[in-house]
């Protein structure tokens, strides 16, 4: 299908990021249920961005919410955001490209996430993030139509959340997609080596705040503090109301 080009099109505008605008946790905690997932195993449910987030490698200015789950002691940490996305840009169109839509069509509007389970320190996490695209064995896959050289910590943490072992780019001339380069997580933790230690150190120290923090969380939603310090949130929603959650985690 190689070289094709970028075009400028008429802007796909939707509403997207946190809950009511998507169904966040909910439907996430839901499919959990329905999966047998013994959440009195799990300390955290975290969004694909938390991580970075708390190694200070997030979006500046980001806020983030946590509450203690209903019926559970899991914390739930995401991200808190509602904004409005078109889809009509260069990087979703590289998205439709690779995943075998039209290129310059209306995109798919239909979310896919991965859910997982990580180790991180002492603590059972498990993070859900959006997947881009899925490799012939369905694994995912990450999709970066920007510049290589600003892959960085916070591009490696983001395949960590997705579960992405690979990651896609196009090598572009101009407006057009000359070759797609393929390049595998251990290629990119290479390259930030260095960073990888102390970006874990914070992570996990994060995570140590947050539990901390569990004995007095009541049902009250809470601002997350970079350093994994929580404060009251007034006036925002990160879950419908309790009786909805533990409807939802009924199998």
């Amino acid at each position: 299908m190689l070289p094709v080009s970028y075009q400028e099109l008429e802007p796909q505008y939707m509403k997207t990021g946190s809950f009511p605008s998507q169904g966040g946790m909910a439907a996430c905690l839901h499919v959990l249920a329905t999966r047998g997932v013994n959440f009195g195993d799990i300390d955290f449910l975290i969004g694909g961005s938390v991580l970075a987030f708390l190694c200070g490698q997030g979006k500046k200015g980001a806020k983030y919410l946590a509450q203690m789950c209903p019926s559970t002691k899991m914390v739930i940490v995401s991200k808190h955001k509602t904004y409005t996305q078109n889809f009509g840009q260069r990087g979703f169109q590289f998205e439709r490209l690779v995943t075998g839509q039209d290129m310059y069509g209306l995109h798919d509007l239909t979310a896919h996430e991965h859910l997982q389970l990580l180790r991180i320190g002492k603590f059972r996490v498990l993070a859900t993030a959006e997947v881009d695209a899925v490799d012939d064995q369905g694994r995912p896959v990450e999709l970066k139509s920007s510049n290589p050289r600003f892959f960085g910590i916070d591009t490696l943490l983001q395949m960590v959340s997705s579960g992405s072992q690979l990651l896609l780019h196009p090598h572009t001339t101009g407006l057009t997609v000359e070759k797609i380069h393929c390049i595998p997580m251990e290629q990119l933790a290479s390259k930030v080596a260095e960073d990888v230690k102390e970006t874990d150190r914070q992570i996990v120290a994060a995570f140590e705040r947050l539990d901390a923090s569990k004995e007095s969380m009541t049902n009250e939603r809470y601002s997350v503090l970079p350093d994994g310090r929580l404060r009251t949130a007034e006036g925002e929603a990160l879950l419908p109301q309790q009786q909805v959650i533990e409807d939802l985690l009924k199998d």
